[in-house]
């Protein structure tokens, strides 16, 4: 006889990918249960082997600056679609991309009901790869008529081959995770909490928590100042007058965990841009 042993926390480490683990560890997982995955296979995510990354993750990456949220976001899209297959869903707690690996923590629950709706989380990128100017492109929009009615149909695309802003022609990376990679409350009571005298990384992870908790209400990826001050052909200007200016335009924006230059913000593209332009040129 076979027994049905559900584990409430499963903590996938291994050297490289832990996609192969993925099936495995879903299955097992209690409702309501805590799964731990790392990824050392940053290279292969952060498009150094795209064909790889295809194979592996089902997802084509960027290279460049935005590359590291892009992997975390490809990890969590991977493990939502292994979910889903057993009519199961996941929500985020954290998921950080640290020195030369991605580490995410999810919540897995049991839901037929909820694992209908994982289309809506999964989507595509539309990049500029000559102004760096990028759109979110869901995959999937709810074509029911009602509050109750569900229904999934493709989503129009929201832009043109060619950018806007600067005639480029678009490129298509994906499908990778565009809901919330953490969770505010989550991060809340880790911050709250009273870490162990042993664990001697406290601060550093308090550190990482509290840019994390900035982020649960930024929309996907950042801009880097190092590749727009590149585009504008100019020195890269000062991270907190950058940061100011944003902010005294009436937007919100904060830096990302993945990259010390990098910034998240809500402000249009051509907002951000004269910003720059104001310091630069």
């Amino acid at each position: 006889m076979t027994r049905n042993i559900k584990y409430d926390v499963i903590d996938i480490d291994p050297y490289g990918s832990a996609v192969p683990f993925l099936d495995s560890a879903i299955q097992s997982i209690a409702d309501d249960g805590l799964l731990c995955v790392t990824c050392t296979d940053m290279a292969i995510l952060c498009a150094s082997y795209t064909d790889t990354c295809f194979n592996k993750y089902g997802s084509i990456p960027f290279k460049g600056d935005i590359c590291h949220e892009f992997a975390v976001r490809i990890i969590l899209n991977a493990i939502e679609r292994v979910a889903s297959k057993y009519r199961k869903t996941i929500e985020p707690l954290m998921s950080c991309a640290i020195d030369f690996y991605a580490r995410v923590f999810v919540r897995v629950r049991n839901s037929a009901n909820l694992s209908k709706y994982s289309a809506f989380k999964s989507g595509m990128i539309l990049r500029c790869p000559d102004c760096k100017y990028y759109e979110v492109q869901p995959l999937a929009r709810n074509l029911g008529k009602g509050l109750n009615s569900f229904k999934i149909g493709p989503s129009p695309l929201l832009v043109s081959n060619s950018c806007k802003y600067c005639t480029g022609n678009i490129q298509v990376g994906g499908p990778i995770w565009i809901g919330a990679m953490h969770d505010m409350e989550f991060l809340k009571e880790l911050l709250d909490s009273n870490f162990p005298e042993f664990i001697t990384t406290s601060e550093r992870i308090r550190g990482l928590a509290n840019v994390c908790l900035e982020e649960t209400t930024m929309p996907p990826l950042y801009y880097s100042l190092r590749e727009i001050a590149h585009v504008l052909k100019s020195p890269t200007p000062p991270l907190n007058k950058v940061l100011y200016a944003i902010k005294n335009g009436g937007y919100d924006v904060f830096i990302s965990h993945c990259l010390p230059s990098g910034i998240k913000c809500n402000a249009p593209f051509e907002f951000m841009i004269s910003v720059f332009k104001q310091y630069v040129l």
